[in-house]
C-alpha cells in the first residue's frame, strides 16, 4: 500500500524541501522551505508514486524523497516524511502540505465510508480507518467497538 519501506534516517539536521510538482494541488503556491528534522530514506519504486517534494542529504550525498501521493485501489495514499518535533510541526509550510495531503487523500474516503457505512449495518462489522505519518512511529487505528 505504501510503495515504501523504512531504510534508515539521518541524524536532526538542517536542510532545504525542494518542491518538485509546483502545479499539483497539494503543494500549489508554495515556496521551497527550510526544515530541522530527520532525512527518512526509503526504499520504494519511484515510478508507482507521484513525488511531490525531496531534500538533499549533504553527509551522504544523495537526495531523498519527502513527499509522495498514489492510488491504491478505490483509495488513496498520501506519504510525508517529516514531523519529528515541534520545530517543524509549527512550520507553515509543513502544516499546509500535511492539511493538503488529508485533504487530497480523503477526496475518495468519504465515499468509501458512505459505502462501508452501508455495509457494516448490514453485516454488523466494524469499519476502520488508518492515518498515520512518519513522525507518529506508533501510530494506529482506532476502531469504536471493533472485536
Amino acid at each position: 500500500m505504501l510503495n515504501a519501506f523504512f531504510d534508515g534516517h539521518s541524524t536532526y539536521m538542517d536542510f532545504k524541501v525542494d518542491l518538485v510538482d509546483r502545479e499539483n494541488a497539494i503543494i500549489r503556491g508554495l515556496e521551497d522551505f527550510a526544515a530541522t528534522d530527520e532525512l527518512y530514506y526509503l526504499k520504494h519504486d519511484p515510478t508507482k508514486s507521484h513525488h511531490l517534494m525531496q531534500a538533499y542529504d549533504e553527509t551522504k550525498d544523495e537526495t531523498h524523497v519527502m513527499a509522495f501521493h498514489h492510488d491504491y485501489g478505490a483509495g488513496r495514499v498520501f506519504y510525508f516524511a517529516l514531523g519529528h518535533d515541534m520545530a517543524v510541526l509549527q512550520n507553515e509550510s509543513f502544516q499546509q502540505i500535511l492539511r493538503r495531503g488529508v485533504r487530497w487523500t480523503a477526496r475518495k474516503l468519504l465515499i468509501a465510508i458512505q459505502h462501508a457505512q452501508i455495509w457494516r449495518k448490514s453485516h454488523r462489522t466494524a469499519f476502520c480507518c488508518i492515518f498515520a505519518y512518519s513522525g507518529f512511529h506508533r501510530a494506529g487505528t482506532v476502531c469504536p467497538g471493533a472485536k
